[in-house]
């Protein structure tokens, strides 16, 4: 087949090979590029979450520091302590409420909320 082509022919053929390689491989490409932007902001939005997450639990911690203090002690910058880092604790809350869209994520910060309250209901009784 190709013995009865012109060498016109043949180079007209293998340049729309080749042309059709690179179209693949450019769509190929494209297709990548934007996966892995998707991948990037998803990371980043994990990011976010993250951090809010974490400090909530930083402050979380210092308030049962605080509390733990508080029983051995009974001292007055205990109870101030527990109260700062609980209204740092409810700043994060309510940030992250605002700021996390995930639905999986949203139910944790939620039931975290509901806990908090609770807490707090406990604390002035």
């Amino acid at each position: 087949m190709l013995k009865n082509m012109s060498i016109k022919m043949k180079l007209i053929l293998s340049f729309g090979i080749i042309a059709i390689l690179v179209v693949i491989l450019a769509s190929n490409s494209i297709l990548g590029s934007s996966k892995s932007g998707k991948g990037f902001t998803e990371y980043r939005e994990m990011a976010s979450d993250s951090g809010l997450a974490s400090g909530v639990q930083a402050n979380m911690l210092m308030v049962r520091m605080n509390v733990i203090r508080y029983f051995s002690s009974h001292a007055e910058k205990d109870i101030d302590g527990f109260l700062k880092y609980y209204d740092l604790t409810e700043k994060f809350v309510k940030d992250a409420l605002k700021e996390i869209n995930a639905p999986s994520r949203v139910k944790h910060v939620t039931q975290l909320e509901k806990i908090l309250k609770y807490i707090k209901m406990i604390s002035i009784k």
